[in-house]
């Protein structure tokens, strides 16, 4: 499964961690002049955070309501990563005209992506357990999107009404779809992506519609392809993966 974070990590949505700044809780002995910070928000330890004026990377952790309102006084950030937020409001996202990657986990207050028609320079975006959010309407306005990510969380399905939001995404070429499901249940809406070579999804689609999309986009890699021509469906490829993860278990404990 290497190969998936790699992909992740080529859209722009994911990262190789062990190469990332030491993780700070304080910005107390941070240089003001840093280019990319790693930190977790203790209270109101975030204070101060306006400060640093060439911050151009940021991995962010715990950032509730006042914490982005000064983070968005930093013109000049261009990569940002949130794991976690309490906030309801992201329009201060606005404020960050070099915005160009955003990603973020948890978004559980989130009640609807209108706040994306203020960021339309975005060239990747990764939102997860944002479930909240019903409709992807606002996404028409990313026509700069290469890279993007609608998910639920490990335990949490997002649920939408559609994928039509994202047939106008023609610069498209890698889409993450894991733990989510559309009402109508389609894929036809991705047909006309035909510079998507990547696609990641859960199995909540039905099967034909996959094959539909494989054969508009050929090109396109994406794992249930290749499992439905040797299983012959996703299930029947699930129960095999499951299956042969038993037998290894089995095998490892004899």
């Amino acid at each position: 499964m290497e190969f998936l974070n790699q992909d992740r990590i080529d859209a722009g949505v994911s990262f190789d961690w062990s190469s990332l700044p030491v993780h700070h809780t304080s910005l107390a002995d941070v240089p003001t002049d840093t280019t990319e910070l790693r930190f977790r928000r203790d209270g109101s330890s975030q204070r101060g955070i306006h400060r640093f004026s060439r911050l151009r990377r940021a991995w962010l952790y715990s950032v509730n309501q006042a914490f982005l309102e000064e983070l968005a006084d930093i013109p000049t950030i261009e990569h940002l990563f949130i794991d976690g937020t309490t906030a309801t409001d992201l329009t201060p996202l606005h404020r960050l005209r070099q915005l160009r990657h955003l990603v973020i986990n948890g978004g559980t207050k989130i009640q609807s992506l209108d706040w994306l028609t203020g960021v339309p320079q975005l060239e990747a975006l990764a939102i997860e357990n944002f479930k909240r959010v019903f409709h992807l309407d606002p996404i028409v306005s990313l026509t700069s999107l290469r890279a993007l990510g609608i998910e639920g969380s490990m335990w949490t399905r997002m649920r939408v009404a559609t994928l039509a939001p994202l047939s106008g995404l023609h610069s498209l070429r890698y889409l993450f779809l894991t733990n989510l499901t559309a009402s109508d249940r389609s894929l036809h809406h991705l047909h006309s992506l035909t510079c998507l070579e990547v696609l990641q999804i859960g199995a909540l689609f039905p099967d034909e519609e996959l094959q539909r999309l494989r054969h508009a986009l050929p090109r396109l890699r994406c794992s249930w392809f290749e499992m439905i021509d040797r299983h012959g469906s996703t299930r029947e490829g699930i129960r095999a993966a499951v299956r042969e993860h038993a037998d290894l278990r089995d095998d490892h404990e004899a």
